[in-house]
């Protein structure tokens, strides 16, 4: 049972990662209304009722919190309830500026709720129907590569084309967001992104594979045309299958970081840089996240 009063009264940074029915009810008891920071993990066995326990907890929290992070895998037996339950937790944030969170099938509700949000700057996305296989919001990758080799099979990077214009700005959505990180397939990440904010300066893709040769042309077009001031844009692609299906013509020689798992260095990343000059640059990083 929760207590009457906090038992940590002063406490301003939570992290948790439950992976147990039992873990979920050992933390509720140690949150606390002066929270700033909250950053949950749920396992593999905290099943629906017990997510939306945990969720329940933490309304009413959240006078001070500027930082909210909740990260779970895809399981489909937490569907039902927790839907709900994150909803209820995101409409308390008021003061936020960072949030990780999961989107469920029907994610409208929730961007709507992020986006009234007058403070939020950075906002990663996890798209629960779009599971990577061995890889989630923040997975670390350590190994290094030994050798660039030659990347016959990853296609050149673009040439300058002239901005085809974009649409009228959506006001009073996302008023403060700068800074998007979505992992999914391109289709659904494209229409995030349309739902978010044309003020957003710096993208972060992470995608599990291309499923279609025209895929990617569409959406890189989409958010060029949506997103006018992206200063910045990272793609990690966790798939090699079909490299002749990068296309990043339509983003228009903005700047680029691509990591690719290329066949040769699998499960590694090689990293690509592009500068504003369009200067290309391989590089090695052990300590990549």
């Amino acid at each position: 049972m929760r207590p009457a009063h906090d038992l940590l009264p002063n406490l301003r940074s939570f992290h948790a990662n439950c992976e147990t029915l039992q873990g979920v009810g050992t933390i509720v008891p140690w949150l606390s209304a002066s929270l700033h920071s909250v950053d949950i993990t749920l396992g593999l066995t905290v099943d629906d009722a017990a997510g939306t326990y945990v969720l329940s907890a933490l309304e009413g929290h959240f006078t001070h919190v500027t930082s909210f992070s909740l990260r779970m895998d895809s399981s489909p037996h937490r569907r039902r309830f927790m839907a709900q339950a994150l909803l209820a937790v995101l409409q308390g944030l008021g003061t936020v500026r960072r949030v990780t969170t999961p989107l469920f099938n029907t994610p409208g509700q929730h961007l709507s709720t992020l986006g009234a949000a007058p403070h939020l700057e950075e906002l990663n996305l996890f798209l629960l129907d779009s599971p990577i296989e061995g890889a989630g919001v923040g997975t670390v990758v350590n190994n290094p590569l030994d050798d660039l080799g030659e990347l016959d099979d990853l296609r050149s990077l673009p040439e300058h084309q002239t901005s085809q214009g974009t649409p009228s700005a959506i006001l009073n959505v996302f008023p403060s967001l700068h800074t998007l990180t979505v992992t999914g397939f391109l289709t659904d990440i494209a229409d995030i992104v349309r739902d978010t904010t044309q003020d957003l300066e710096r993208l972060y893709l992470s995608v599990p594979s291309i499923q279609d040769e025209h895929e990617m042309t569409l959406a890189m077009r989409d958010i060029a045309s949506f997103c006018p001031h992206l200063s910045f844009i990272t793609f990690d692609f966790f798939s090699a299958d079909h490299p002749e299906w990068v296309d990043f013509d339509p983003l228009n020689q903005r700047p680029l970081e691509i990591h690719v798992r290329h066949p040769r260095f699998t499960p590694n990343f090689l990293i690509l840089r592009m500068d504003a000059n369009g200067v290309i640059e391989p590089q090695i990083s052990p300590d990549y996240i």
